[in-house]
């Protein structure tokens, strides 16, 4: 026998012992805990078998634990490892518990059979839909909801003129579910299915939130007819007290046109629940109108950080020149979700001149906050910036200077060469000079093309004993030799020849 073959099949004998093994020792396991479940042992001791059954469980465990569902203290441990074993014996114990259970115990098996998404209980849960206790039905509604299906649709269907009227919401919010699922999953033919619940929901007898809910739902599968809604009609929606009615008004929201819609959101931002508020800021900020501008702003002081959050994201889109300082306050903050949010939109301001605003709020502002600032007015990519940053830079105050720089190294193009090679040669601190040198490395690395590794004595000028000047003669002859605009390399040979040459 070939030695390889033989080593192979003593591999795979190795392992396959290795996982009847540890397949018995899983098995002992489990007989261990199934007999405390049948043994007189306290609740706790039941409920901590019922637990590690959810993970070493096999199907075996199911009549075990299924004889548990109806017991008060133990029901809810039984059916939450049941409804984790991915076994079909194990929905079997859930179904046939239905029967015998009762209260709280039996609200939970329907429960779970929906989490299941068990179909073969459709039959069963259906005509719990006409369950005289309210909570039951409600709790059927949404297992069939979560399970699907065409018999589960027509279920749901068929109880929306005879459910309890305490739980038709649950029957509605059910439909609108599968509905849902079905457009999210974007298989078309699980669409055609789903009409008869859109056709039922939008009937004039329904609630308006649940017709808007249901009219949304055709336009995007494409099943009806789009729905040009009303302001008063979306006002209506967005002030209901149902999360779907409000989803959907705010959805309507962002897509209306005119500025009418703008006043209706704004106008709703002050009076309006904290989860609203963001809603509603969300919908603000998609619609980018500056109309909003003062309310959005009212809001910048709210007590919770998701509604501050909201309010930076907003002011990105609707603010203008005015809010620079409120957001380089934000963005200094030590929320970083926060921060995130102010630096973002920092950046995409747009209305009003920006640029001067975040010069005229520097002198003003904490040290963290001129590191935003600066942080923008590199970000922008504004190269108008650049006259009032050399400006800062040559300056005096200590504080100020090293963001300047650093914008600086972000900002400065080809056309800036000379302005800096001059202000090189007239520096008198050394500190000054090694930041413009800074500068200067940063402008070749964007537009010098690629290093050469050692530059000619012709294009490289006189080498220079100081480091400082010896450092620009490289810059400006990797400039004279690669850059691509050929001024660039002009200017930069003709630059060479003004380095001196340097102290002994």
């Amino acid at each position: 026998m070939d030695p390889m073959n033989s080593f192979r099949s003593m591999s795979l004998l190795v392992a396959g012992l290795l996982l009847l093994g540890g397949f018995a020792a899983r098995t002992g396991e489990e007989q261990d805990l199934v007999d405390v479940l049948r043994s007189d042992a306290d609740t706790v001791s039941k409920a901590q078998a019922c637990q590690q059954l959810r993970r070493v469980g096999t199907a075996a465990c199911a009549p075990a634990l299924g004889a548990l569902l109806a017991d008060e203290r133990l029901g809810h441990a039984a059916r939450h490892a049941l409804e984790g074993l991915p076994f079909p014996e194990a929905t079997l114990a859930l179904r046939d518990a239905l029967g015998r259970t009762s209260g709280a115990a039996r609200l939970g098996v329907i429960d779970s059979l929906g989490w299941r998404r068990d179909t073969e209980s459709v039959s069963r849960l259906a005509p719990l839909l006409a369950d005289t206790d309210p909570a039951v039905a409600a709790v059927a509604a949404s297992a069939l909801g979560r399970i699907g299906g065409e018999p589960a649709i027509r279920a749901l269907l068929g109880s929306l003129s005879t459910v309890n009227v305490v739980a038709r919401p649950a029957v509605v919010d059910a439909l609108l579910a599968v509905a849902d699922r079905a457009v999210v999953a974007g298989d078309t033919s699980r669409l055609e299915p789903i009409y008869p619940i859109y056709s039922a929901l939008t009937a004039a007898s329904e609630e308006d939130h649940v017709r808007m809910a249901a009219f949304i739902g055709m336009k995007h599968t494409g099943l009806g007819a789009a729905w040009d809604g009303s302001l008063t009609s979306i006002q209506l929606l967005l002030r209901s007290q149902v999360p779907t009615a409000q989803a959907a008004g705010l959805w309507l929201a962002a897509g209306e046109r005119g500025r009418e819609a703008t006043e209706l959101c704004a106008g709703m931002l002050r009076s309006s629940p904290v989860e609203m508020q963001i809603g509603l800021l969300a919908v603000l900020q998609r619609r980018g109108d500056p109309l909003a501008l003062p309310k959005v702003r009212a809001l910048a002081g709210s007590d919770d950080a998701e509604v501050r959050k909201a309010v930076w994201n907003a002011l990105g889109s609707v603010g203008d020149a005015t809010v620079v300082p409120l957001l380089a306050k934000a963005a200094a903050s030590p929320d970083p979700l926060e921060q995130m949010a102010a630096q973002q939109s920092l950046l995409l301001l747009h209305r009003g001149d920006v640029t001067a605003a975040l010069f005229a709020a520097l002198p003003e502002a904490t040290p963290s906050e001129r590191r935003e600032l600066f942080r923008a007015l590199s970000g922008r990519g504004d190269s108008g910036a650049v006259p009032g940053l050399l400006k800062l830079a040559r300056g005096d105050d200590p504080s100020i200077q090293p963001g300047a720089f650093q914008a600086l190294g972000r900002l400065v193009e080809g056309r800036h060469l000379r302005t800096l090679v001059d202000w090189f040669l007239a520096a008198k601190e050394p500190g000054q000079r090694e930041e413009v040198r800074g500068v200067l490395e940063t402008l070749v690395e964007r537009v010098g093309g690629p290093a050469t590794a050692e530059a000619t004595p012709a294009v490289g000028g006189t080498p220079s004993k100081d480091p400082e000047t010896e450092a620009v003669r490289v810059i400006l002859s990797r400039l004279a030799e690669s850059a691509a605009e050929s001024g660039l390399r002009d200017q930069a040979r003709e630059l060479l020849r003004t380095l001196p040459a340097g102290k002994d």
